[in-house]
């Protein structure tokens, strides 16, 4: 009589043998067999989760793997695949558990090392990512894959000398692989090595010309660069390859508003809402959306979804709501909150965790733009219409007067909210600022907030500077100091917005290439705020040229009181 266990064990091997050569399908059908003559063996059930999980029946995998560990609670493999697929369906807290399993019963298992590294940066724990990365490499040190997994987490660490040697390491261990050229083209362009970074760039558009994700950075990298036209053939194609890639629909929409097509800039705009850093800024409240059909009558929430300039930019489309005959309800940051309530046509604001009233619609701020219309030539550049609260107004009119000078100018040299990589492109650095010391009588007043602000402590030679920030609570304040200023210079910071609703004079040095909200028109003005004079970079970070620009325009309106 023949042994049903040696049979199982004999088609078990067949089934095995058909997996491990792509036959997946004969595999999934034998290995079937065999854990119908004998279903206690975890092998059998692990092997079949591989075969299955090769033809995409997915749940059937995991169903499979979970009876290999309901059999040996330590099958290390079964353990990583099954946390593979729970990392796939977005359970990344149960599939770091399963790696983390699968790697304590088998401490050198490669594919589980790679795999936490992976799910702890997605986590946003890039330390240990990183060291899961390395634990990686010292057993397999020549994987340019394991590599690039470093740089990410380098990368994200802030550690970009040792992200670009990694990088780099990754492109000499496979100098073919498009994503490992890509990877080190972007850690140059990190670096601010543009020049480096463009043929790394190139050659992994050349290696994969469908590499969506490639072809997206090239765009990004050529606009770093200046070279504008090529940067939208670029983020086209991007499109084209991929048409529900969210980062390049956005990449192209900024790129369509800085070049002033904004008739097709607004609706590619919309695609912000899909980032992840920006999906979860949409308010979980069950109202429609407004989609530009008559308001009248009608309670319309306007709410805030990215910087606090933004909200101020955009709130110049009250009055054409109110002229509609809505009611106009915001809801942004408590910074804005006193500000706002005195404007005129709005009839309520709430901070974002403050119990909403009753309301009919919701808008973003932003998306204000796409449902009117806007053109260049529509632009609602009516201002002022933000003010300053004229009992504040007086107070600080005290303290101003209390310095005599021919001109009292408010500075701006950081920003400090946003993403990293950005609060970097946009501060100068107020050392870099010395230049306009040298103009005078001039008083400068520290509108500086935020880390930044101690650099106040070391005032440039020849620069007479007073640090007015102590009493400043809120965006009320800042518009009652502002108020009483003669010239505001700010690089792109929510300050330089609100001067700009006011009317006042700003002077504002946007970073390079300059974003669509600092776009200026022939004479140098910027289309969404008529006082606003752009100063723009000519390269990326580099601010000297810039500062003595801003110098020369102060020497002459101290000299002749002309040239805000």
């Amino acid at each position: 009589m023949v042994d049903r266990a040696e049979d199982a064990d004999e088609i078990y091997s067949r089934g095995a043998r058909a997996c491990d050569d792509g036959q997946f399908e004969e595999a999934i059908g034998l290995i079937g067999r065999a854990i119908r003559l004998n279903d206690r063996n975890p092998a059998f059930h692990y092997k079949l989760g591989v075969a299955l999980q090769s033809v995409g029946q997915l749940l059937q995998a995991e169903d499979s793997y979970r009876a290999a560990i309901t059999l040996d609670g330590r099958h290390a493999k079964a353990l990583n695949n099954l946390g593979s697929l729970l990392h796939t369906r977005g359970q990344l807290g149960a599939a770091l558990e399963n790696y983390g399993r699968a790697l304590e019963a088998q401490p050198d298992l490669l594919q589980a090392m790679r795999n936490l590294s992976i799910a702890w940066q997605e986590q946003g724990d890039v330390e240990r990512a990183e060291r899961f990365a390395r634990s990686a490499l010292k057993i397999a040190p020549n994987d340019a894959d394991l590599f690039m997994h470093l740089a990410n987490a380098l990368s994200l660490a802030g550690k970009q000398d040792e992200a670009r040697a990694a990088s780099r390491r990754a492109v000499e261990l496979e100098p073919e692989n498009a994503r490992a050229q890509r990877q080190l083209g972007n850690a140059l362009r990190e670096s601010r090595d543009l020049a480096g970074a463009l043929p790394h760039q190139r050659r992994a558009v050349e290696l994969d010309s469908n590499f969506a994700e490639a072809w997206n950075d090239l765009g990004f990298l050529c606009e770093l660069r200046g070279e504008v036209a090529e940067a939208g053939e670029h983020y086209r194609r991007a499109i084209a390859l991929k048409p529900d890639f969210v980062h390049a629909h956005f990449n192209y929409s900024l790129w369509l508003l800085a070049t002033g097509d904004f008739r097709r800039g607004w609706p590619e705009y919309e695609w912000r809402w899909q980032l992840p850093e920006l999906a979860r800024l949409a308010p979980k409240i069950g109202r429609p959306s407004w989609d530009g059909s008559d308001p009248g009558g009608k309670t319309l929430l306007l709410y805030a979804e990215q910087g606090l300039g933004d909200v101020i930019q955009f709130l110049r489309y009250v009055p054409l709501l109110t002229r509609r005959d809505a009611r106009v309800l915001v809801r942004c940051p408590w910074q804005l909150r006193t500000l706002i309530e005195a404007m005129p046509g709005v009839s309520g604001v709430f901070d974002m965790e403050e119990t909403l009233p009753d309301f009919d619609l919701r808008c973003a701020l932003l998306s204000l733009p796409r449902i009117f219309g806007t053109t260049l030539e529509t632009i609602p550049s009516q201002i002022p219409y933000l003010a300053a609260n004229q009992g504040k107004v007086l107070r600080w009119h005290e303290r101003i007067a209390a310095h005599s000078a021919r001109l009292n100018v408010g500075i701006v040299w950081a920003s400090h909210t946003g993403d990293a990589r950005n609060v970097s492109r946009k501060s100068i650095g107020l050392a870099a600022l010395a230049p306009l010391g040298g103009v005078g009588p001039v008083v400068f007043h520290s509108l500086q907030k935020g880390p930044s602000a101690a650099e106040s402590a070391r005032v440039p030679a020849g620069m007479t500077l007073v640090d007015q920030t102590g009493d400043i609570r809120d965006f009320s304040d800042t518009a009652a100091l502002i108020e009483n200023l003669d010239l505001l210079i700010s690089v792109d910071t929510s300050v330089a917005h609100l001067a700009g609703a006011m009317g006042k004079p700003v002077w504002v040095l946007p970073t390079f290439p300059v974003d669509w909200r600092w776009v200026p028109g022939p004479d140098g003005r910027n289309l969404w705020y008529p006082t606003a004079r752009i100063f723009q970079q000519k390269r990326m970070h580099e601010w000297s040229d810039v500062v003595l620009e801003v110098a020369d325009a102060l020497d002459a309106l101290v000299r002749t009181g002309s040239g805000l």
